[in-house]
């Protein structure tokens, strides 16, 4: 099967999509105006029965998909659906043009969490497929940053466009060096493959289409439903209405975090606090400084506990000690305890936070 070339991807439109994802819908005729969208893939919401229907593949969107779609870059990182949800024996699937979205209908089978929306691994499925026989390791080792759960680091030129798409919670940790594929230099993740032109322009591989495939998904134009609505671009669906009246809670034994415009819950994630030893402090902290792209130096210099982390996006810190709510582009474990302290949170999270908050908005945690 030959790779296709997608458009390519450019820093400047990945940065300006990374608030979280909301459709500027239209109504369809006798429908209501439509409100911003909240993708919150953890909790319950208002939006939860709004639909979207995008004319370009002709498919819909909506509830818990729509949600994890937005948390996971929307149209710059997964493209638009090309089918419906469809079940199939234990398992739901969405397929997207660069992925696919899924959720487990048993207990039993689940990781991470039942009926929850997750990531489906397309790149390590396919992956052995299109190499073959040949080598993952075989190929342009030139790494920006190493990931010790794969030995594999992501390459200098994708780097980029990993860093701001949403890093190993978005395409997963690197699963081969830069390789060739029918001439076509590219590297698997575990979530998707990155493709890199002979102008140096950095693409996605439409794997979700090769899996729905795979899967036997319908992808046929199905007509708009009653009451859906017209996916038209995005927008930044942080309330409106006073900074003053905004606060953020964060709960370590659920590893949430919730923000309030007044007394209404707008948006409620996973998060990774501080593990046992380097804990996250509890009690009412206000934002004390702001910082978009931080460097951020920790830890006992020579021993494991140590760190140097460039390009910390959306850093908001609530200690003068250097706690901090900021994206963490090194893990997918949302959800557990992982940091030295701080509050790590997914880009799109982190960037809605930045866009929501602001010097002197309290933090209660508990």
């Amino acid at each position: 099967m030959n790779s296709r070339f997608p458009n390519p991807i450019s820093r400047r439109r990945l940065i300006m999509a990374s608030g979280l994802f909301a459709a500027s819908a239209v109504a369809a005729p006798a429908t209501a105006g439509a409100t911003a969208l909240y993708f919150d893939a953890n909790a319950s919401d208002p939006t939860n029965d709004r639909m979207l229907y995008f004319p370009e593949t002709g498919h819909h969107l909506s509830g818990e998909y729509l949600r994890m779609w937005g948390r996971t870059g929307g149209m710059v990182t997964l493209g638009p659906p090309v089918s419906e949800p469809t079940t199939k024996p234990f398992v739901e699937y969405q397929a997207f043009r660069n992925g696919v979205l899924y959720r487990d209908l048993e207990y039993w089978l689940t990781p991470p969490l039942p009926g929850k929306v997750n990531i489906l691994p397309v790149g390590s499925t396919l992956a052995p497929r299109f190499m073959g026989s040949g080598n993952p390791r075989r190929g342009d080792p030139s790494a920006s940053y190493w990931f010790w759960q794969t030995k594999f680091g992501t390459h200098t030129r994708l780097w980029q466009t990993f860093l701001d798409g949403g890093g190993v919670f978005v395409f997963g940790y690197p699963i081969s060096h830069l390789v060739q594929d029918s001439g076509t230099r590219v590297q698997w993740f575990q979530n998707t493959r990155l493709e890199l032109n002979d102008n140096d322009e950095v693409g996605i591989s439409p794997l979700g289409e090769w899996m729905a495939d795979e899967l036997k998904l319908d992808t046929r134009r199905v007509p708009m439903r009653p009451g859906a609505f017209l996916f038209d671009g995005v927008s930044n669906p942080v309330p409106i209405g006073r900074v003053q009246d905004r606060r953020i809670e964060i709960d370590l034994s659920l590893q949430r975090l919730a923000a309030f415009q007044g007394d209404k819950r707008v948006y409620d994630v996973l998060v990774s606090t501080g593990r046992e030893l380097t804990p996250t402090p509890t009690g009412i902290f206000p934002i004390l400084r702001r910082v978009e792209n931080e460097r951020m130096i920790g830890g006992e210099f020579g021993t494991d506990d140590y760190y140097d982390l460039s390009n910390v996006y959306f850093t908001q810190y609530f200690t003068w000690k250097g706690h901090a709510l900021h994206y963490a582009y090194w893990h997918n474990n949302f959800g557990s305890e992982m940091s030295h302290g701080c509050v790590n949170m997914t880009l799109w999270d982190a960037k809605w936070m930045w866009n929501f908050a602001d010097s002197g908005v309290p933090i209660t945690i508990r």
